[in-house]
């Protein structure tokens, strides 16, 4: 069945106002051209006032085109996230980081006990492993973590081996604890600490497009990683360590799980309990594979290039509506896009088409909603054809028709 991304709608953005106000060499060109300008226009032509109003003009749309293409959306680079846990194991940079992380919405505080706990029903979950919790080795020590102006990590303190962080000791650091796990296949190391994974989660969010994950890292307060420590692993080395590693983090799943993160691929999806079985599988990475729900974009409702999608979808309904007549007995996978509004919040998702009678649409949604609360995935939808703002079907040549508003998405993650 076509699984297509959600389209989000949402009051208009406004102005940005703050970064045009620390745009100070911008104005300061404004001036300066202006100034240049009033001596050319208002007080006589000479080469010296053409060749200032000239530069003031230069300088002008130099500084205009800095600030807007600061204004473009940008992809999240992920690429510092692991800083702690590369400085904690001494792991170059240039090799892969056997790891997965839980953003979390509150610190947890694991003991030895709890991390064999947890070991020893990741062993039992699956009979491949040839080992048991009797083959391994746990040790606890709790570290300091330093961070330089730059919020780069600068220096990693051992505290000690098993009494708690004192309050002075911690005094601007960063408490984390792990634990070592020595195992026939290789040492892994457990780690959390209750600080978020990144610097400023509010500021770093805004580059993330998709408002499902964006909210993830928003939220999350603290983290909780399990690596493998072996830099010189084989490729079946490393495969064999996922397969443990993704046991460990199914047990090690909660309620306060936000989201998942890769730091090696530098993927991150939204947790649900229904990743668990990939989780436990003898491939977690392809939790990765798809995203847990579809993305959730957020478009200004004065966005033109969405408005004239909406409009040509409008335009384009009957070829909808022929094909619709033409499909095969029980084939879902004619879809439309509407809007569905609850109080000031508002999502456009797609629900797949059962029957249109008349100027009536009737079908089932598809989508999972990100922040309606009265309707949900199988949910009935019946609509008039004036509520439609998009439509897809596959064609019997291969390919689909429609999807306006899929193509002016795509079209900006090209851009």
């Amino acid at each position: 069945m076509i699984r297509p991304p959600a389209h989000w709608l949402v009051i208009s953005f406004p102005m940005p106002v703050r970064p045009l106000l620390r745009a100070y060499s911008l104005w300061f060109s404004l001036l300066f051209m202006v100034v240049a300008g009033f001596y050319v226009f208002g007080w006589s032509v000479s080469w010296l006032c053409l060749t200032g109003f000239g530069l003031a003009m230069f300088w002008f749309v130099w500084e205009l085109a800095r600030y807007l293409i600061a204004l473009r959306p940008q992809r999240p680079n992920w690429e510092f996230l692991p800083d702690v846990q590369r400085a904690i194991t001494e792991q170059p940079e240039s090799e892969a980081n056997v790891s997965l992380v839980y953003f979390l919405e509150e610190g947890r505080s694991p003991t030895v006990d709890s991390v064999r706990r947890c070991f020893e029903r990741a062993l039992e979950a699956d009979d491949w492993f040839s080992f048991s919790i009797s083959d391994v080795d746990i040790s606890r020590s709790e570290i300091e973590v330093w961070r330089d102006e730059g919020g780069a990590v600068d220096s990693v303190d051992a505290i000690s081996d098993e009494g708690e962080l004192s309050a002075e000791e911690g005094e601007g650091g960063l408490p984390l604890k792990q634990f070592f796990v020595a195992t026939p296949i290789g040492t892994f190391c457990l780690l959390t600490m209750e600080r978020p994974y990144v610097e400023n989660p509010a500021i770093f969010a805004k580059r993330i497009q998709d408002k499902r994950i964006r909210r993830a890292v928003e939220q999350h307060r603290a983290w909780l990683a399990v690596d493998y420590l072996d830099p010189d692993a084989e490729p079946a080395q490393v495969r064999n360590a996922y397969r443990l590693i993704g046991h460990l983090m199914a047990v090690l799943a909660g309620p306060d799980c936000l989201a998942i993160f890769h730091p090696d691929s530098q993927r991150c999806n939204e947790f649900d309990p229904a990743l668990m079985e990939r989780l436990a599988s003898s491939d977690p990475l392809q939790v990765f594979s798809t995203p847990t729900f579809e993305p959730v974009i957020e478009v200004s409702d004065s966005d033109a290039e969405m408005q004239n999608a909406v409009q040509l979808a409008q335009r384009e309904w009957p070829k909808f509506a022929a094909a619709f007549k033409k499909r095969q007995p029980g084939d879902e996978n004619f879809l439309v896009k509407t809007e569905f509004v609850e109080g000031k919040v508002s999502e456009y998702m797609w629900f797949s088409v059962r029957e249109i009678i008349g100027d009536r649409v009737r079908g089932y949604l598809v989508n999972d909603p990100c922040e309606l609360t009265q309707i949900y995935r199988g949910a009935e939808v019946t609509i008039t054809v004036d509520e439609v703002a998009d439509w897809l079907h596959p064609r019997p040549e291969g390919g689909h028709a429609g999807g306006f508003s899929l193509d002016v998405l795509k079209k900006r993650k090209k851009e």
